[in-house]
């Protein structure tokens, strides 16, 4: 999720996050997994989101550098 600047604290991300928590509730889904960035880490946490031991550590390819 990406936040303009201008548009920051103001709580638009915590209620989008809390609208998904709340759907993948619905769906009675077993867990919600995202990447967060330091930046957003502190939200996520605040949402009761832990840090867990990847298995698959999110990569990029940056296909200008070939």
């Amino acid at each position: 999720m990406l936040t303009w600047p201008e548009f920051r604290h103001q709580g638009l991300a915590r209620a989008i996050m809390q609208a998904l928590i709340q759907k993948a509730h619905d769906l009675e889904l077993p867990y919600l997994d995202l990447d967060a960035s330091p930046e957003g880490q502190p939200l996520y946490e605040s949402l009761s989101f832990k840090l867990v031991e990847a298995k698959h550590p999110p990569m990029r390819l940056h296909l200008s550098d070939h």
